[in-house]
């Protein structure tokens, strides 16, 4: 969570050198105005289900499960963000989208595949390519 008290101060003095003081005190009177409503419910939302639903339920996961059987579904964060984007905005993916996605998906399954006993994913069914044949084979 200190990625969220420790950025603003340098995004704050960046701000401060680039855009002046009287530009940021525009904009914070305008962040009270009408126009402003849509950028505070999306401030709400991120708060609420991006921030403390989504970390919690993060937090559940990793106290139930091993670091490595959770830690992949993090990767589905951009396909679950399209895919909303599309059911909630009408905002229709590109192919390459769609592609990326299923690609996505098809590594968070295969990472989370479960392996028989003395053989990882990382090692192909006839053994290691990479090593020298043994002198008995």
């Amino acid at each position: 969570m200190w990625m969220t008290v420790v950025p603003p101060l340098p995004l704050f003095t960046v701000s401060l050198l680039v855009e002046g003081p009287e530009q940021i005190a525009g904009a914070v009177a305008a962040s009270w105005s009408m126009q402003a409503l849509p950028g505070w419910g999306g401030l709400v939302y991120t708060m609420l289900f991006g921030t403390i639903l989504g970390s919690g339920i993060w937090v559940w996961l990793m106290r139930r499960h091993p670091a490595g059987v959770v830690a992949p579904f993090s990767m589905l964060v951009p396909v679950v963000g399209i895919l909303a984007a599309w059911a909630v905005l009408g905002q229709a993916p590109t192919w390459l989208q769609l592609f990326g996605g299923v690609l996505v998906l098809g590594g968070v399954l295969w990472s989370s595949m479960r392996w028989p006993a003395g053989r990882s994913h990382r090692e192909p069914p006839g053994g290691d390519l990479c090593s020298e044949p043994s002198p008995d084979s």
